[in-house]
């Protein structure tokens, strides 16, 4: 019997995702492959995305001196940390509590049901699993298989069916209240990956980026200031980096999958692009209709005295800031986020490099005419100034 291991090219989508990860180990437990092997094996099936985001991390790990990844296991953890949302659980756990039959028949209610529990992994007894079984039927069946006490779902399921045909004839019930709210989802800890070497002593360094800020924008605000909120817990980490030696604003955002750089700044600094293979959509980093990102930029970043690489960005039009760092760059040095402070750190050659956080709006109202700037074409520009008259 020939079995293929399946390619994977970046998809972001939950399940497709868990679908492959499945499949890779189902595949090694039946080809009966060594260890050793794997690792090379998985990368040589990943391709477009995924297949540039492995090179990089591991190109990453030699300049600074680590060794390459070798084997499937902390590949897999690193694939996850990527290619996975951090609230990847709360997602399951939603559909699987918004989970009901609707218009659909019992069996397929039942599949899409015993589907969502084993990807959530939840430790429910049979009877809590045949009560939310029974919640999500049709009322007019649920009333039917509930007169009886059930204690599991495949015991709900016959039931279920039963009262279907006893029903067929009678004109269906829809019901309009879904009963009581869906719980809360269950609070999780995402362990970061990386972060389980013994502690170091390293030299520490705070970044202070110094120079000529970058004059590419066009477009003031033209909308009342809101009161700055001191509270750090709802503050976006807003920074500065250099690159090419101009002083321009920066984001780090894990809630992006992808490393942005402003389409503003590369026609600025004249830097070069190239053809993204897989282009994609994209719809909140600026007001207006979504976008194609199309184009790929190399950029020359540095903060601080220490840390100098070049990452790739999806170049974007987007007029909120210069460059936005994203998990992938995070994942690749390694990043430790001090909630507390709200601030960023990694180890980036034998220096704990730290990057403290930059108020994103003035304190002072003088200030606030000069520095609170945002991108935007001429169109837009005028477009918004229509609308505040």
């Amino acid at each position: 019997m020939k079995v293929e291991l399946p390619s994977f090219g970046g998809n972001f989508d939950i399940e497709a995702f868990m679908d492959w990860l499945y499949k890779v180990g189902k595949f090694f437990e039946m080809a009966n492959m060594p260890e050793a092997n794997q690792l090379k094996f998985v990368a040589y099936r990943l391709k477009g995305e995924a297949a540039t985001w492995w090179d990089q991390t591991q190109n990453t790990r030699r300049r600074q001196g680590k060794q390459p990844v070798r084997v499937w296991r902390r590949m897999k953890q690193l694939l996850r940390a990527r290619f996975l949302p951090p609230d990847y659980q709360q997602i399951l756990y939603n559909q699987f509590e918004q989970c009901h039959q609707g218009v659909g028949s019992v069996s397929t209610y039942t599949e899409e049901l015993f589907r969502l529990t084993s990807r959530c992994d939840l430790s429910m007894s049979e009877e809590q699993l045949a009560a939310k079984y029974i919640g999500g039927l049709k009322y007019s069946i649920q009333e039917k298989v509930a007169i009886h006490n059930v204690y599991s779902v495949d015991e709900a399921h016959n039931m279920a069916l039963k009262a279907k045909r006893l029903a067929s004839k009678t004109p269906p019930f829809r019901r309009t209240d879904q009963g009581s709210s869906a719980e809360k989802a269950r609070d999780y800890e995402e362990a970061e990956d990386g972060h389980t070497t013994s502690e170091e002593e390293y030299e520490e360094e705070g970044v202070e980026v110094k120079g000529d800020n970058v004059s590419c924008v066009v477009q003031r605000l033209l909308c009342a200031q809101k009161t700055p909120d001191s509270s750090r817990q709802h503050q976006i980490f807003f920074s500065r980096c250099s690159v090419n030696n101009k002083v321009c604003t920066l984001i780090v955002d894990k809630g992006s999958y992808e490393n942005i750089v402003s389409k503003a700044l590369v026609d600025h600094l004249k830097l070069l692009t190239e053809t993204k293979h897989v282009p994609y959509t994209i719809g909140w980093i600026k007001k207006g209709p979504s976008m194609k990102v199309t184009e790929l930029c190399r950029v020359p970043l540095s903060l601080g005295k220490t840390y100098n690489d070049s990452i790739t960005y999806d170049v974007v039009d987007m007029n909120a800031y210069h460059v936005l760092l994203g998990r992938s760059w995070q994942y690749d040095v390694e990043t430790k986020h001090g909630s507390k402070k709200n601030e960023y750190s990694f180890v980036w050659m034998n220096k704990k490099i730290i990057l403290p956080p930059i108020p994103s709006s003035p304190k002072n109202p003088k200030d606030q005419k000069s520095k609170h700037i945002s991108l935007c074409n001429k169109g837009e520009f005028l477009a918004e100034s229509k609308e505040l008259k």
